[in-house]
Order: structure tokens, then sequence, then C-alpha cells
């Protein structure tokens, strides 16, 4: 499956607030960094799991939206919404 097929998997499990369906999206090996705040950097599906199920049940109208794919650093790049936020896979 490519990036994009994944990055669509990831919107429709989050538009269907489908947890399960959301963190299986992620690998073993995912790691998440965030450069201005490296004290957020986390590993691991079960830390997808914890920090989207947080997000599930805090912002239950959440809905995400990929409009526009781009390539970055040797990764499918695809913004989420209007948050700017970008999923790398």
């Amino acid at each position: 499956m490519n990036g994009t097929a994944i990055l669509r998997r990831m919107e429709q499990a989050m538009n269907a607030h489908d947890l399960d369906a959301f963190v299986d999206c992620f690998t073993e090996d995912f790691v998440s960094e965030l450069p201005l705040h490296p004290e957020g950097n986390f590993a691991g599906p079960e830390n997808v799991r914890k920090n989207w199920a947080g997000l599930f049940a805090h912002v239950p109208d959440l809905v995400g939206d990929s409009p526009s794919v781009r390539r970055g650093r040797g990764q499918d790049l695809e913004r989420v919404g209007d948050s700017r936020e970008y999923a790398g896979r």
C-alpha cells in the first residue's frame, strides 16, 4: 500500500473515530518527532492509541480532510485539513 492510500485510510478512520482502524495505520517502528516541541516526541502504535484516544474523547467533532499530497524528504506527505499538520509515511 502506498503512502497516499495509507493516509486516506487514516482519514477515514479519523472521521469515523475508529481508534483501532486508525492505530492499524502505524507500524511498530513508527516515531513521531516534533522538533519545536521535543518533549512531545513519542514512538509506537500504542502511544498513537493513547494520544488519539484522548483526542477522540475531547474533540467529538474532530474530522480530517486531506486535500493535497506532496513529496518531501523521501516520504509521502499530506496536509490534514486547515490545521497545517502534516502526516508522513
